[in-house]
């Protein structure tokens, strides 16, 4: 759970910077919602799958 933290601890700060620059810009509120939520979802899934769970797929043995 702390790496997990530290990656929210990365992307909270860094999607709201560039979610208030994007607003700025004159981007839709609901475009960089959806955005943004897209990529949590990505960048969340390949942290959690390279990273957090790194080494550990595929470790359960079957009994024959």
């Amino acid at each position: 759970m702390a790496k997990v933290f530290g990656f929210y601890l990365v992307f909270t700060p860094l999607s709201t910077y560039l979610g208030d620059l994007a607003e700025k810009a004159g981007i839709n509120d609901f475009i960089i919602l959806v955005a943004t939520m897209l990529a949590n979802f990505v960048l969340e899934f390949l942290f959690c799958k390279f990273v957090v769970y790194r080494g550990s797929e595929d470790t359960i043995k079957l009994k024959k």
